[in-house]
């Protein structure tokens, strides 16, 4: 199973030769303010060294003038939408500067929201590592971001291959806009040995839930044979689980905090997703 290394602010230090996205924050454009609906090749001609690729075809370049948000870092952000077919979600690929080397370890930063603007419902976005900035790669992280408000959000992990490119794509899992700004990289001379390996919990309305949250253990009923699950809270991946290779399976809840919880779902039909509260 892939983890995810969590790791102590005051660990993360050690650090070693700089590297950096050549454009992460999305200042380098040639954009004048609000650009939406943008098809893939007129993104990437507008913006230096993020390229879109997305069956979705309409990336934004927003700026604080557009009304909609400021932007973290000098004008502009970029935004991806998930629209009513739902296999029609944006992707970017953001360009390094030096390519993650697989094995390698490193820290990624960067700040999302969501806007439920367009949408009353929210998408998921998978992380991926790529050698191509037109498709993605190897998956490192599965995010949910937040409702109207930016929340920065930090990965530690190693590179499970070796590539150029950081790929951020909507799920297309529901109807959603999610937005992006200030991206950076640290590469890391040495991790410490606290590795957690993101185990367990579930709900949902797609896929559909049985049993009681507070009898610690749910079942999850899903349309296709489940492979992966992950488990979200507050905007960030808390734990993740093995799928059961069946359309079933036993979720163990007792040692959740309170709170409510986004669940997604990898099954061989796709991706589901739903939520829970645990009491």
């Amino acid at each position: 199973m892939k983890s995810i290394l969590l790791i102590p602010a005051f660990l993360l230090t050690i650090s070693a030769t700089a590297q950096q996205f050549i454009n992460g924050g999305f200042e380098q454009t040639e954009a004048k303010s609000c650009e939406y609906n943008l098809s893939n090749k007129a993104f990437s001609d507008m913006m230096t060294s993020v390229y879109a690729f997305g069956a979705g075809d309409e990336c934004d370049i927003q700026s604080s003038a557009c009304g909609r948000s400021a932007a973290i870092e000098g004008k502009f952000f970029i935004s991806l939408a998930t629209r009513p077919n739902l296999s029609d979600a944006d992707a970017i690929a953001i360009e390094l500067d030096e390519p993650f080397v697989q094995g390698k370890s490193y820290s990624i930063s960067w700040y999302e929201r969501s806007s439920t603007e367009l949408y009353s419902t929210r998408d998921s976005v998978i992380f991926t590592i790529s050698d191509r900035p037109d498709r993605a790669g190897t998956r490192i992280h599965v995010a949910y971001p937040n409702p109207n408000n930016w929340l920065q959000q930090k990965l530690t992990f190693k590179a499970p291959i070796s590539g150029k490119y950081l790929t951020i794509a909507n799920s297309a899992t529901e109807r959603g806009w999610n937005f992006f700004d200030a991206f950076t990289v640290e590469k890391l001379a040495k991790i410490p040995q606290l590795t957690i390996e993101s185990p367990t919990c579930i709900d949902f309305p797609k896929a559909r839930l049985s049993g009681n949250v507070k009898d610690e253990e749910v079942t999850v009923n899903a349309s296709g044979a489940i492979r992966e699950i992950w488990l979200m809270k507050d905007g960030k991946t808390e734990k993740s689980l093995p799928g059961s290779g069946s359309s079933s399976q036993k979720i163990k809840t007792q040692n959740l905090e309170e709170g409510e919880y986004i669940v997604l779902i990898k099954t061989d039909a796709g991706f589901e997703q739903g939520k829970f509260r645990k009491e």
